[in-house]
């Protein structure tokens, strides 16, 4: 039947459908070839998308990581932060203390930058100084003050400069007296990065210092005329320190000889010597005062009679510390008492050859003197009624 169909068919039917078959096989196979590109474009597709999975997975990794960082930068941060505040907190602390100090500070005081411009100052500069707050950056050159400011731009400068304070008394225009110091001012790395001037009233001070210097010199005067001296022995440094008259009594230049205990002792005989070494042995045991009378070899041989008190500085413990000595030259003294005494028996001698009855008496009655006759009378011995009130 098949053969029976094959023959009823046209052969132009035929080859129409080998020919549409033909091209459904062409257009099969072009499908497939699509098929396989799209598929191997599909596979290259994945393969970037598992590529770029995997850089964005590291990505993400990273973003972890930097997140991380960060998180610890913040908390470091936030330490820092702390710390400054703590800092700033101090500072602030440090800066109020520094104005409280200014403040009270009874010196006039005034901060000066590296190039004289004022950075800061206390209300006790503006006592001296014409200033204000509107002074702060201008230089001090150009501020007017009460004192005098005499080569104060090259005071600074060279205090600066050589990190030496400067120290210097003034007077001010009204006559009060002040202490002008100049310091260096150094920051935080110790580099000097100004000048601090400070000026302090001292008039009391000058006052007492001027009155120190006359009494002193009125004391000097004193024990010239006097001929009195004082010594002091210190026990702790072992220094014998005189004053100017003990160096004239004992004859000696006090820019050449520095005096010590045995300098002094080898001035007096042997025997005083070991005298009054004893004296000064029992002092320091017992802390008691001594004095002696002797007479001591001046350097150019001549002698002198010399009298002497001394006493003993006690510390809290009760112990010697030094031995403080006043000395008298008694030479002239005993002199005059010689002589007086020779003038006395020369009387005596001369109104006992009297026959009358003599008595010499003072201003306030007393008897200073009676001849033998006088005494016979009134059955007395000689010397007697020596001091005794006449209307007795």
């Amino acid at each position: 039947g098949v053969e029976q169909a094959r023959a009823t068919v046209r052969p132009e039917r035929v080859v129409d459908l080998e020919n549409e078959l033909a091209a459904t096989r062409e257009h099969l196979q072009t499908v497939i070839q699509e098929l396989e590109n799209a598929n191997e474009e599909l596979q290259a597709a994945n393969e970037e998308l598992q590529s770029a999975n995997e850089e964005m997975q590291a990505t993400n990794e990273e973003l972890e990581t930097s997140n991380e960082e960060l998180q610890a930068t913040n908390e470091e941060l936030e330490t820092i932060n702390e710390e400054l505040r703590v800092k700033t907190d101090e500072l602030a602390e440090k800066a109020a203390d520094l104005d409280n100090v200014l403040r009270c500070a009874p010196a006039a005081t005034i901060v000066i930058d590296r190039d004289l411009r004022i950075r800061l100052f206390n209300q006790s500069a503006q006592k001296i100084f014409r200033i204000t707050t509107s002074d702060i950056g201008h230089m001090i050159t150009q501020v007017p003050a009460r004192i005098e400011m005499f080569m104060i731009r090259e005071k600074l400068l060279g205090v600066m400069e050589t990190g030496m304070p400067f120290q210097r008394d003034v007077i001010d225009e009204t006559g009060r007296y002040y202490e002008k110091i100049i310091a260096p001012y150094f920051d935080a790395h110790q580099q000097v990065a100004g000048a601090i001037l400070t000026l302090t009233d001292i008039t009391d001070r000058a006052e007492d210092q001027r009155k120190l210097r006359e009494a002193t010199r009125q004391l000097k005067e004193a024990q010239r005329i006097a001929h009195v001296g004082d010594w002091r022995w210190d026990l702790r440094s072992g220094e014998l320190t005189w004053s100017e008259e003990i160096y004239r009594l004992y004859g000696l230049d006090p820019g050449t000889f520095r005096p010590n205990l045995e300098s002094m002792l080898a001035c007096y005989a042997e025997a005083d010597r070991i005298a009054v070494r004893s004296k000064f042995e029992t002092a320091l045991r017992e802390g008691r005062e001594f004095s002696y009378n002797l007479r001591i070899a001046r350097a150019d041989g001549e002698t002198r009679d010399i009298a002497t008190e001394a006493f003993c500085e006690l510390d809290s413990a009760g112990r010697v510390v030094a031995i403080f000595g006043v000395m008298r030259d008694r030479t002239t003294d005993l002199a005059i008492q010689t002589a007086l005494d020779d003038s006395q028996r020369r009387l005596q001698t001369i109104i006992n050859t009297i026959v009358e009855g003599v008595v010499v008496t003072d201003r306030n009655g007393l008897i200073r003197l009676t001849n033998r006759a006088l005494e016979r009378t009134f059955g007395y011995g000689p010397g007697a009624l020596d001091g005794k009130n006449i209307n007795l």
